[in-house]
């Protein structure tokens, strides 16, 4: 139990297990012109959002889910490479190394 801002009591309730048996969606399979659109896009508008990205998604004949999922993982994949970067980057300048991360 748990006050909320009201100080009433809510009841606080987790999950028992991840759902590891239900099936996976199928991943989508973009055409090579579907990602140069899609690329083309994210570097001139990495937040795509509302008429946009429905516009986007209809040209392309995918689902705005499709679209999202798209901007979703270039964007964690960029984060991270510029995470990997600045890491190397700083540890090259404490330890005076060179490194190889591959």
């Amino acid at each position: 139990m748990r006050a909320d801002s009201s100080g009433q009591l809510k009841e606080l309730v987790f999950p028992r297990a991840l759902d590891l048996d239900r099936p996976k969606r199928a991943r989508t399979m973009f055409s090579s012109e579907q990602l140069r659109r899609l690329e083309e896009e994210f570097h001139r508008n990495q937040y795509l959002v509302g008429v946009e990205r429905a516009e986007l998604a209809s040209q392309l004949g995918l689902s705005e889910t499709q679209v999202i999922d798209y901007y979703t993982d270039i964007f964690a994949l960029n984060y991270f490479f510029r995470f990997v970067t600045v890491f190397v980057i700083v540890v090259m300048f404490v330890f005076k190394k060179t490194v190889c991360i591959f």
